[in-house]
């Protein structure tokens, strides 16, 4: 892989932690175990990454590297409809979570010389992601079925998450 890699494995305290975080943060999903490692959320810190399910979605759960009792954790939820281009193919139980090299295609937005005011927004976060990745930063790409993934990216600067 390009790059530096992702975080290695934390210590299995860290885990316990951040698995009763997750759960109790979304105590209905069925969270599945371990979770991925890597800093998703550009600080540098390790975060624990986890795909669950409950009823017809698929979540991503991910808690933040601080750690402790008041580590944030966030959950996103995604509905299994492969008739909107919202939805998830798949059942709930098939969907996956993988690390990936965050960053945005701009020529197949249209956007590799274009100079309007949504591809100036769309160049600036591709800047973002690439400034994310040389730092080890990673995305998420939440899959189930023969549907296009979701990739999942934080913006640190509004503390939100957002996906291509």
């Amino acid at each position: 892989m390009i790059g530096a890699p992702a975080l290695a494995e934390a210590p299995a305290t860290r885990g316990g932690e951040s698995e009763r975080a997750i759960r109790a943060q979304s105590p209905t999903v069925q969270w599945r175990t371990p979770p991925l490692v890597a800093d998703v959320t550009f600080d540098g810190r390790a975060d624990h990454v986890f795909v669950g399910s409950s009823g017809n979605a698929s979540s991503v759960g991910i808690v933040d590297g601080a750690g402790g009792k008041d580590a944030r954790a966030w959950v996103l939820e995604f509905a299994h409809d492969p008739a909107r281009a919202s939805g998830l193919c798949g059942a709930p139980g098939e969907a996956t979570i993988a690390l990936e090299e965050p960053g945005i295609d701009l020529a197949a937005l249209g956007c590799d010389g274009a100079s309007d005011a949504s591809c100036e927004a769309v160049r600036k976060t591709a800047a973002y992601l690439r400034s994310a990745a040389d730092r080890g930063g990673k995305g998420i790409a939440l899959s189930a079925g023969d549907c296009d993934a979701f990739h999942v990216y934080f913006d640190g600067t509004a503390f939100r998450w957002w996906r291509r």
